[in-house]
């Protein structure tokens, strides 16, 4: 970065804490979007992965920034609250974290697998680690667009659900079981 960054527009120049100019490095957070829902209709989570989101398979859900820029970096993290309602076997969930620069042509970037025990509601997360923007295909004028998918493995599929309860104080004061973030860094 090669200009001076105020507090405010009459203000001094920020120094770092040894006094130098204050040069923000790679991973400095730009600027962030995030979306949460909490999802309806069929909880079950199939063998072949589905789009999270208001519900499972559904592809409305995800986050973007419009004028991303290939030279900068960019990470991802996705949080999904799961059950498994098996009594006796451990289920595997996997979380997938896709991006686009269209919305039509996704690319898989990240993805893990979380095993749940019997009985036991618990939340996954994956995380896509600063990539640059070149390395997710980010070209100009494009937009940069991340989804979440969740699988589980084939012998433990539809035991494992997306948990969906509402928390106290009714939906307006929900948060969702599920949250996807896009943050964008030097």
């Amino acid at each position: 970065m090669s200009k001076a960054i105020r507090l405010s527009p009459s203000g001094p120049n920020l120094d770092n804490a040894g006094g130098a100019p204050f040069a923000p490095g790679p991973g400095a957070q730009l600027r962030l979007v995030e979306a949460q829902c909490t999802i309806g209709g069929s909880l079950a989570v199939s063998s072949v992965p589905q789009v999270v989101g208001p519900t499972l398979g559904a592809a409305t859900f995800n986050v973007e920034f419009a004028d991303p820029n290939a030279n900068l970096n960019y990470r991802a993290t996705a949080l999904l609250d799961v059950i498994n309602t098996s009594t006796n076997v451990t289920a595997s969930a996997e979380l997938y974290i896709d991006t686009s620069t269209d919305g039509a042509t996704w690319t898989e970037q990240a993805s893990n697998s979380h095993l749940v025990a019997p009985g036991v509601t618990r939340q996954i997360r994956c995380d896509l680690i600063l990539h640059s923007g070149a390395a997710l295909g980010v070209v100009a004028g494009l937009a940069l667009i991340t989804r979440v998918r969740v699988g589980a493995a084939a012998g433990t599929a539809n035991t494992v659900l997306a948990e969906s309860a509402v928390t106290p104080g009714g939906d307006a004061k929900s948060v969702g079981t599920v949250l996807l973030q896009l943050a964008e860094c030097f």
